[in-house]
């Protein structure tokens, strides 16, 4: 679906601290299939020999460390999207009013309260996330757009070998004006999946997502050394 040529670079640290870091990123993407419009809560694509959407971005951050657990991210974006006039026909509404050019500047920040015994496969403890992005920040941008996600996790035992958890998670997006499909993002986009319906979208300004899991540990064995 996406052919990609990025380039980034990472500073873990920048200070005697150690407690600020620093990264920079450039990307660009184009799609020969892409999704340009839902019907019936599924994304409809259309499949060329062509390109029919190139991305360009350009990103720099930094990432501070106050306490041991808790990370806060202030990350400054430019984005240059664009599409082929056979997309824009099927969706004026893709970029809005028909048109195949989209650029904007964005600004996010990112604060993750994370207290979890193992990143990967957590048993025991607690994570919690707020984030803000706000897209566009000239006059002239082609997107204006407040975006607030909240999510919290929390993980516990029920017995020795039976474990439980539970996630919440909601997001809202504040426009100004019609906002351009390509930037509806509501349920079924990214990691915002509703287990069993992984192949639908639900598009929105806002949305609520609450998961609930158990897990058995059938054995505990170290197979590596």
């Amino acid at each position: 679906f996406t052919q990609r040529l990025g380039l980034s670079y990472r500073f873990p640290y920048i200070d005697k601290a150690k407690k600020t870091g620093l990264g920079i990123a450039v990307g660009y993407n184009t799609n020969n299939t892409l999704a340009y419009t839902t019907k019936s809560d599924n994304l409809v694509y259309l499949k060329t020999e062509g390109i029919l959407r190139e991305r360009f971005t350009a990103s720099v951050s930094v990432r501070k460390r106050y306490k041991f657990y808790d990370f806060h991210t202030v990350e400054l974006t430019y984005n240059v999207n664009r599409i082929a006039d056979t997309i824009a026909r099927l969706n004026p509404r893709y970029f809005n009013d028909g048109h195949t050019n989209q650029q904007y500047a964005m600004i996010s920040y990112g604060f993750n309260y994370d207290l979890r015994d193992n990143v990967v496969y957590p048993l025991r403890g607690k994570r919690f996330e707020i984030g803000f992005a706000k897209l566009g920040l000239l006059p002239s941008d082609n997107v204006q757009e407040l975006d607030i996600a909240v999510g919290f996790s929390k993980y516990f035992p029920l017995t020795k070998r039976l474990f439980s958890s539970f996630q919440v998670k909601g997001k809202t997006a504040i426009t100004t004006g019609n906002q351009p499909f390509y930037n509806v993002r509501g349920l079924g986009y990214g990691s915002d999946l509703v287990r069993g319906y992984e192949l639908y979208v639900i598009d929105g300004h806002s949305f609520s997502l609450t998961k609930a899991n158990i897990r058995y540990k059938l054995f505990d064995k170290n197979l590596f050394y």
